[in-house]
């Protein structure tokens, strides 16, 4: 016998394009009901507080910080494991595995792509005081704002808020 559908809670907001959605906002009070969803929340949850600490470390609005070899550690996987639980974000030492294999590669891309995002607005903004100073003031933009890389898209909602 069929199991009967999952009811799924409603959005906060939906979001639409020519009459079909395209995006939902969602909080704790009505996550999507799935199985095995609720270690995947806890896995985003942990990766933003670690993605905040790494990112206020290695990067300001002007770009990547120059850090001392001995200071990095995003250079290794196991430096960086040694930081989480000095943060006293690992569990135990069962969780090492996961955070030196999925959470190190998974921060790691995630500071790159934050540092593309900040130097594709540092350039487009260096092209708009350029054109501003120009006889003409007519602008024109060959750079493309980091909102319009999709590798961006997502991160710009936080870029600010990891970023004091």
């Amino acid at each position: 016998m069929p199991r009967k559908k999952t009811v799924q809670p409603q959005p906060l907001r939906t979001f639409y394009e020519n009459d079909e959605p395209i995006a939902e906002e969602r909080d704790e009070t009505c996550k999507i009901i799935g199985r095995g969803l609720h270690k995947h929340d806890a896995y985003e949850k942990k990766l933003y507080e670690v993605l905040t600490k790494v990112a206020n470390h290695h990067l300001t609005m002007k770009g990547r910080k120059k850090i001392l070899p001995a200071n990095d550690y995003l250079s290794r996987p196991v430096d960086f494991f040694h930081k989480v639980t000095q943060w006293g974000l690992a569990a135990s030492h069962a969780d090492e595995s996961a955070i030196r294999n999925r959470l190190y590669k998974d921060i790691k891309k995630h500071i790159k792509v934050l540092e593309r995002c900040i130097n594709a607005n540092k350039r487009l903004y260096e092209e708009i005081k350029r054109d501003l100073n120009n006889a003409n003031n007519q602008p024109t933009y060959s750079a493309v704002p980091c909102l319009a890389d999709r590798a961006c898209r997502p991160h710009m909602g936080s870029i600010f808020a990891l970023l004091r």
